[in-house]
């Protein structure tokens, strides 16, 4: 096995983990399971051991003179796995918050907005698995990118509504103020979540191409 082939399925075990905790902390933020959110905790760190392998993995790659275009990979992988490390902390977070907010929370009048938090994590997590499905395909690294930042738009969109939701839901029931900003945050934690995936994207057009991605610009 080649040292890219090695890398870039070790990346791909890395990003199975990362997926696991979020869609883990998704479901303990939904039943408020104290004990599957310890358990996203504990897997957080693994994820941060893993990614440290990984990252020196690629330093010994890089020491051994590769070509440009195995620089190119290289350099991208680096910059996937840092991202991936974030989302794993982005999961940490939210059971952090299960384990010692949330379970304390009356989160009845929120119904509508965690059914909508929950629709926001199945599509930044549709995203991942998207990306990552791409990861080690040139072609499919350089068309994907595209399509990334459309769907980052759709989370967005979801972001801005599920605010809305929270504040109408905060004024109906004055006492639950508390657990609204909290849930403010973890609607944040997702949107970087998207975000972080289309920068994923955008790293795996780098390794295909050899250059950054440019975003057209909008406008006449």
């Amino acid at each position: 096995m080649t040292d890219q082939l090695r890398l870039t399925e070790d990346v791909c075990q890395l990003h199975n983990m990362v997926h696991t905790a979020l869609r883990d902390a998704l479901t303990a933020l939904l039943t408020l399971d104290t004990t599957l959110a310890q358990e996203v905790r504990e897997a957080e760190k693994e994820i941060d051991r893993c990614s440290i392998r990984l990252d020196e993995a690629c330093i010994a790659w890089l020491n051994e003179h590769p070509s440009p275009a195995e620089v190119s990979r290289a350099v991208a992988s680096v910059k996937i796995v840092a991202e991936l490390e974030r989302l794993g902390d982005y999961a940490n977070n939210i059971a952090k918050m299960v384990r010692r907010r949330f379970c304390c929370y009356d989160m009845a009048p929120f119904e509508k907005v965690l059914t909508l938090i929950r629709s926001m994590m199945e599509h930044a997590l549709a995203m991942l698995q998207e990306v990552m499905k791409a990861y080690g395909q040139a072609e499919a690294e350089r068309l994907l990118v595209t399509s990334l930042h459309e769907k980052d738009n759709i989370v967005d969109q979801l972001c801005r509504d599920i605010y809305k939701e929270i504040i109408m839901a905060a004024m109906v029931h004055p006492w639950t103020l508390e657990a609204a900003i909290d849930l403010q945050i973890v609607v944040r934690f997702i949107e970087r979540v998207a975000d972080r995936t289309t920068n994923i994207a955008e790293w795996l057009h780098y390794a295909a191409c050899g250059q950054r991605f440019q975003k057209e610009a909008s406008g006449s």
